[in-house]
């Protein structure tokens, strides 16, 4: 049997009991996209040098966060791949 680690495995029950709809996954971002776009409209409605600045730091650090959460997805999802490649790997050998 493969050992998956803590993270690993959380990741696998995550997806595994996850629901597909796309509504739900455009509301979460809505919720944290549409209050930054906004600012920015009344910002360029206003001229309003500050209210763009925050509108734009605060897309930035939200994408910042979303690439950050990503790699690290992106490492999880690798190392379980090539532990399941390897156990199909190993049954294969034993068929």
């Amino acid at each position: 049997m493969t050992d998956f680690s803590n993270e690993e495995r959380y990741l696998i029950s995550y997806f595994a009991r996850k629901s597909p709809g796309k509504l739900d996954r455009l509301s979460w971002y809505a919720a944290f996209l549409v209050p930054f776009i906004l600012f920015a409209v009344y910002g360029l409605y206003r001229q309003d040098a500050i209210a763009l600045a925050v509108a734009f730091f605060g897309l930035l650090i939200y994408q910042a966060w979303r690439i950050s959460a990503e790699l690290k997805s992106s490492r999880l999802i690798c190392s379980i791949c090539k532990k399941l490649e390897n156990l199909s790997m190993q049954t294969e050998s034993h068929q």
